[in-house]
């Protein structure tokens, strides 16, 4: 049997170099809409949940705080998002989709279908789900 923390190190630079290869398809496809990576995956986050706090979208990512400021400030230069006072709390604000975002949520929809029928071809759908319950409890197990 191999070294278990041989297999641990492997596993981990498998992680990260699938991350990266993600990373670097969505940098290509998003250039061509004059969107980074960064703006991406804020877009991905207000599909899933339009009309949230910068606080609870931090909660969803896990980017630090400036990088999420300055992602929204130049999504909502692009037209992408729209900040609105927070009826609940004046302190803080909601990121809403404009209608823009709307339009373009098809593109990223096909642009996330492309990527996973390459990366996840010949794996079956429980496979990829037992990986993804795996990697969860390992992030739960890494905050501990």
């Amino acid at each position: 049997m191999a070294d278990k923390y041989k297999v641990y190190a492997d596993f981990g630079r498998s992680v990260m170099n699938f991350s990266k290869q993600f990373n670097m398809q969505m940098k290509c496809r998003l250039a061509e809409y004059d969107l980074n990576t960064a703006e991406g995956v804020v877009l991905l986050c207000l599909y899933e949940a339009d009309g949230i706090t910068q606080e609870a979208m931090l909660n969803e990512i896990h980017y630090d705080k400036s990088v999420l400021a300055r992602t929204l400030q130049s999504l909502e230069k692009k037209q992408f998002v729209e900040r609105r006072e927070n009826p609940d709390d004046g302190r803080s604000s909601l990121v809403y989709l404009t209608d823009r975002a709307e339009a373009f949520r098809k593109v990223m929809r096909d642009m996330l279908k492309d990527w996973s029928s390459k990366a996840f071809t010949g794996i079956k759908t429980e496979d990829i789900e037992s990986c993804q319950r795996n990697i969860e409890l390992m992030i739960d197990n890494a905050k501990k």
